[in-house]
């Protein structure tokens, strides 16, 4: 089962799927703006690496971007986080996310790799342990560039400096 091809770029007007501004809350400028830069610069290393996104398919969940690479599907939840913001919104979009590797897995899908890409890394550390133990990559906007390789080893779900 395939996801369908030739997704647009995100427009900093508009944010997809759901209500992003919304939660969000004060400064849903600087959010919008953020999460669309954030998945064009995504989508962008993908490209160059010879990757197409994805977009979903009527019956599939929402989810910001997401493409096929090393015999899996990457679901990813984009997303831009404030000091203030911060815990809510990681809580919030890594349930998302699970729930979108669950029903894609149920459509079908073999083998669904969930990414959680906020546009910088958490300040907490242990978000990304918890990713871990919940099998969710944890790509921050400084670590773009490894997307295209993710799912060549075990290893390369995790930054350099964590191994």
């Amino acid at each position: 089962m395939e996801l369908s091809r030739c997704a647009s770029p995100a427009d900093h007007g508009h944010l997809g799927s759901g209500s992003r501004a919304t939660v969000c809350g004060r400064g849903s400028g600087r959010c919008a703006t953020g999460h669309a830069d954030t998945q064009n610069a995504l989508a962008h290393v993908l490209r160059e690496a010879g990757i197409e996104r994805r977009s979903r398919r009527p019956q599939e969940p929402n989810f910001d971007l997401a493409w096929e690479a090393n015999g899996a599907i990457f679901v990813g939840e984009v997303k831009s986080i404030t000091e203030a913001n911060e815990e809510g919104q990681l809580r919030l979009w890594l349930g998302q996310v699970l729930r979108n590797r669950q029903r894609l897995r149920a459509l079908g899908h073999q083998q669904v790799v969930a990414v959680l890409v906020p546009e910088r890394a958490p300040r907490d550390p242990a978000w990304r342990d918890l990713c871990d133990e919940l099998d969710v990559v944890l790509l921050s906007g400084d670590e773009l560039d490894r997307a295209p390789t993710l799912g060549t080893t075990a290893a390369a779900t995790r930054p350099a400096d964590a191994r």
